[in-house]
């Protein structure tokens, strides 16, 4: 079942399907080395990007809650629906495995 929200945008035509994509932004030159990066300076950082193919904008989206350095190396990325599931991976700043959904 659609959310209020959702199906009002959809009854006013407004909807259509983006494409998100988990892309490295590198590492700021900038950062103090207790900021975060502990084991590899120059390590990638992922964050999730939204591409609308209609207008041709890329947006960055926010950390994942809990997650402010990003998303967890060699996770899953699972597309269900509206929603987006980040599944496991090794923690940025640990590098441990992670069992989180």
């Amino acid at each position: 079942r659609l959310s209020e929200f959702r199906r009002l945008r959809k009854a006013a035509g407004v909807t259509r399907p983006v494409l998100v994509l988990a892309q490295a932004r590198p590492h700021d030159p900038n950062q103090s080395p207790g900021d975060g990066i502990k084991q590899n300076p120059s390590r990638p950082i992922y964050w999730l990007t939204v591409f609308d193919p209609v207008t041709g904008c890329r947006t960055s989206l926010p950390a994942i809650p809990g997650m402010p350095e990003g998303m967890p190396m060699f996770c899953g990325l699972l597309g269900c629906g509206s929603d987006l599931l980040v599944i496991g991976g090794w923690d940025p700043s640990t590098w441990l495995a992670s069992k989180a959904v």
